[in-house]
């Protein structure tokens, strides 16, 4: 597991925390796990979408066959970047989202 801050210049704006699993689920091999979060006063900025994209570009690039998010039901801005990012929810208990390379 690795955890970083998140800086726009010197300036901190968010968290990113990611781990690798060998399964998700079986169909979803080699998956990159992601937990981001976004300052209150920097959110509608799209530094959520930035930093997870980017993140998971360099995965795929790295090995990673499959991304995923865990994000909370009450939620509407983390499902609308998992939206915008192509995610699919697998998993509306825990609430999993998982975006497959292309």
């Amino acid at each position: 597991m690795s955890q970083f801050i998140v800086y726009n210049q010197d300036i901190p704006v968010g968290y990113l925390q990611t781990s690798s699993r060998v399964a998700i689920y079986k169909q979803y091999p080699n998956t990159i796990s992601l937990i981001c979060a976004v300052l209150p006063e920097h959110r509608r900025k799209e530094y959520g979408t930035k930093i997870v994209k980017e993140t998971m570009d360099y995965a795929f690039n790295n090995g990673a066959v499959s991304a995923s998010l865990c994000i909370s039901p009450w939620n509407e801005r983390g499902k609308k970047i998992a939206n915008k990012l192509d995610f699919h929810e697998v998993n509306n208990r825990d609430h999993i989202y998982v975006k497959v390379k292309s």
